[in-house]
């Protein structure tokens, strides 16, 4: 994954390996921030990095395993 580069959805599914209702998921919960142009959606290369490595909060925690749930 490219640092500054765009993906489309598809292309966001392809490099992660991740579903489709798995990135929604993601967005939804606010791990994985998308942007829509037009009706498509699109990932910041920098984002998905950030959600992969679940530093969601840019301070080098883990999220996912300090969110109180």
């Amino acid at each position: 994954i490219i640092e500054n580069a765009v993906y489309e959805r598809e292309e966001a599914i392809a490099i992660t390996g991740f579903s489709l209702s798995t990135l929604i998921r993601a967005e939804k919960s606010g791990e994985l921030k998308g942007r829509n142009i037009g009706r498509r959606r699109y990932y910041l290369g920098a984002d998905l990095l950030k959600w992969l490595q679940g530093d969601e909060n840019g301070d080098g925690r883990k999220g996912r395993e300090w969110k109180k749930r």
